[in-house]
């Protein structure tokens, strides 16, 4: 059985609600994607970076850090995990990486020169949290802290 809207077809302004609602911005959306992947450039870096947040996770290598909400942390790793917890809870810890990293110039390294020395810079690691439980669903909480970067300097020789 054929219907009104069926038998009239769409109509100009059916054709100009379908272009204007569903396939432009699609189509800009995508066009803005395909612009910004193509545009993009390498990004030449070094640096050593290390997962030690400061936080109570790193004695077992941050494994389910994200999962297990039983103290303040959970804040810095996964801010839902807070409404497990109840009651007031806050922690601070501080930490220093000293770092060692020497490169190893053999007979096959393309560019001259020595071994650079101690590369590695030593960097702080520090983190608080504190996490309140204002009602049974409703917290509050923050975390600060750093992610322990340290950048590489092999010098100039």
């Amino acid at each position: 059985m054929c219907t009104k809207a069926m038998a009239t077809g769409m109509g100009l302004t059916g054709y100009r609600q379908f272009f204007s609602l569903k396939v432009l911005p699609w189509t800009s959306m995508l066009s803005v994607c395909a612009l910004l992947t193509l545009s993009s450039t390498p990004c030449w870096a070094g640096g050593l970076y290390l997962t030690e947040f400061g936080t109570p996770s790193m004695g077992v290598a941050n494994a389910g850090a994200g999962a297990v909400a039983n103290d303040s942390s959970i804040a810095w790793h996964n801010p839902a995990g807070m409404t497990r917890l109840s009651g007031t809870h806050s922690q601070a810890t501080a930490g220093y990486i000293i770092g060692n990293t020497k490169f190893d110039a053999d007979s096959d390294t393309p560019v001259p020169g020595g071994d650079g020395g101690n590369a590695a810079d030593n960097a702080p690691v520090l983190n608080t949290s504190f996490v309140h439980s204002l009602t049974d669903k409703l917290k509050l909480g923050f975390a600060v802290g750093t992610v322990a970067g340290a950048g590489l300097d092999y010098g100039n020789n």
